[in-house]
């Protein structure tokens, strides 16, 4: 079974870890404990969004994943290398941190996907490092939303934000991610 690593990003229901043995992988774990249905759903829009072109990270497989017996430790190395998870999320940090610590060596279901391991960007972000200026990636990103919204998708309220969107700036693409919420049923 694999295990959790690195805590990389959290949202309001989930949060994306690093997998131990596998670097170019990651998973999604909803800390609210939505259980294995909700990611299930997600795979397959991903799977389907995938197929229709859109910009979405390789999904492979919903599976049990352990959370080690150190992962006060690694929550600890976490929050002192990367401050801004728990400040940003000053309401939410405490209930992952307390999901995880209840189920430390157990396991809990997660939502395996390709870890791509540049910059996660919100587009209004004044402070955007790297080649691209925020207005050409709200360039792109208006682009890719189009795309999306001829298909007869509605995405999520925090997509349409410019919220969940990956830029890799080493591959020069834009993803976009967590769309548990998107609506498929009007689909062209």
């Amino acid at each position: 079974m694999d295990e959790v690593e690195r805590l990389i990003d959290m949202g309001r229901s989930a949060a994306f870890f690093r997998l131990r043995n596998q670097p170019m992988l990651g998973v999604k774990i909803n800390y609210r404990d939505f259980g294995e249905s909700k990611l299930r759903d997600e795979l397959n829009k991903a799977r389907i969004l995938k197929k229709l072109g859109i910009s979405v990270p390789e999904y492979t497989d919903v599976i049990r994943v352990q959370i080690p017996m150190h992962i006060e430790k690694t929550l600890e190395i976490t929050e002192q290398k990367r401050p801004h998870i728990p400040k940003d999320h000053k309401f939410d940090y405490p209930i992952l941190k307390k999901y995880l610590i209840n189920n430390k060596n157990g396991s809990v279901f997660g939502l395996v996907m390709e870890y791509i391991a540049d910059d996660a960007l919100i587009l209004n972000n004044k402070g955007v490092n790297g080649l691209i200026s925020p207005a050409r990636l709200n360039k792109i990103y208006n682009i890719e939303k189009k795309k999306i919204e001829d298909h007869g998708i509605k995405t999520g309220t925090d997509s349409n934000f410019g919220l969940n969107i990956i830029w890799s700036e080493s591959r020069a693409k834009l993803y976009f991610i967590d769309f548990e919420e998107w609506d498929l049923s009007n689909l062209k």
